[in-house]
């Protein structure tokens, strides 16, 4: 499945380690999506420029998987989770 290149774009400057564990910790190390333990961060928009900590959610390697297809469906599940 292709997702028009995303995967090879370059991340911003923010997206450090730093950032992550902080996306992590206020999550809780919880699956956004199943509830399980989770250490995935994901972009909402699948924008990997856009760090802003609203754009930034924990996922399970499992779920992070399933956002990789359909991403449209997943943007608006996202965007509807306010």
């Amino acid at each position: 499945v292709h997702n028009g290149g995303t995967s090879f774009e370059p991340y911003s400057v923010d997206w450090t380690e730093t950032l992550k564990r902080s996306i992590r910790e206020r999550d809780h190390y919880i699956c956004k999506l199943c509830s399980q333990y989770g250490n995935v961060i994901h972009h909402k928009d699948y924008d990997k420029k856009n760090c802003n900590p609203d754009n930034l959610i924990t996922l399970c390697k499992r779920c992070h998987s399933k956002t990789n297809n359909n991403q449209n469906y997943w943007k608006n599940y996202f965007l509807r989770q306010k």
